[in-house]
């Protein structure tokens, strides 16, 4: 089993942390779309409201660093996509064990980039393939 909240920009904070006790409280896994698009990251950093793709925090920072401050990334947490990651989130990432899928024809079809896969794996962080 696994919880699934699809993504920061559907899901809110106070969700994510009831998913996070969950997950600690039934040792399970948490399976979320997370840096999908340049737009969920960019329009998160700036809390641009007007952007269907900004997250439902209210804090002015990456999803990345969100789920980091939520306490949500984790040895438990797989990311579906992480396609916008800089070196510091790629740190983040290694240092709490997050596990990564990579869907190559996913992004293709959105035209959003590629995971920087070879970074990732440089860094430690297991990749799986979508």
């Amino acid at each position: 089993f696994t919880y699934a909240p699809h993504a920061p920009y559907t899901v809110p904070d106070g969700v994510l942390e009831q998913i996070r006790d969950l997950s600690l409280k039934n040792d399970l896994v948490v399976h979320t779309h997370l840096h999908e698009t340049a737009d969920e990251c960019r329009a998160s950093k700036q809390l641009d409201r007007e952007s269907p793709s900004c997250h439902l925090s209210d804090h002015a920072i990456s999803p990345v660093e969100n789920f980091r401050r939520i306490g949500l990334l984790s040895e438990r947490l797989t990311a579906v996509h992480m396609v916008h990651l800089t070196d510091e989130e790629i740190e983040y990432c290694s240092e709490a064990q997050v596990s990564i899928v990579h869907c190559p024809t996913s992004n293709m079809k959105l035209a959003s980039g590629f995971c920087p896969t070879a970074r990732l794996m440089k860094a430690g962080v297991n990749v799986a393939l979508g």
